[in-house]
């Protein structure tokens, strides 16, 4: 179980290296799939979105340019929870996902699919 970003699927400004290092975990995901599902190991990622903890607490506070441009531009309206992130966790690690191998989840409240669009105030 490899830990991504969803700025390693759709980049975001000014995060080129981190951006780039998410990106090359999800392109290791899927290598390592190629690799090793033939002896029985299944390899998938997690992509999490904006995620409140201590480490993002700052940036994400109300008024912060980091915090408009993510949670700002949300469907779901809000930044997700850490055990929102442990459940496509857990769920990916058992054998409910058995034939789940290669896949990157996006647990991100729909902001990679959806934070262009103009009813989000950013112009198409």
């Amino acid at each position: 179980m490899n830990i991504a970003s969803t700025f390693g699927v759709t980049g975001f400004p000014g995060s080129a290296g981190y951006s780039a290092s998410k990106a090359a975990i999800i392109g290791l995901t899927r290598q390592m799939a190629a690799d090793y599902g033939a002896e029985g190991v299944r390899i998938n990622a997690v992509a999490p979105g904006a995620i409140e903890t201590a480490l993002t607490a700052e940036r994400l506070r109300p008024g912060q340019w980091h915090r408009a441009a993510t949670v700002g531009v949300t469907p779901l309206g809000r930044a997700g929870r850490p055990e929102e992130v442990a459940g496509p966790v857990s769920f990916l690690c058992s054998e409910d996902a058995a034939y789940v191998h290669g896949a990157v989840l996006v647990v991100d409240g729909g902001w990679s699919g959806t934070r262009y669009l103009p009813q989000n105030g950013v112009p198409a």
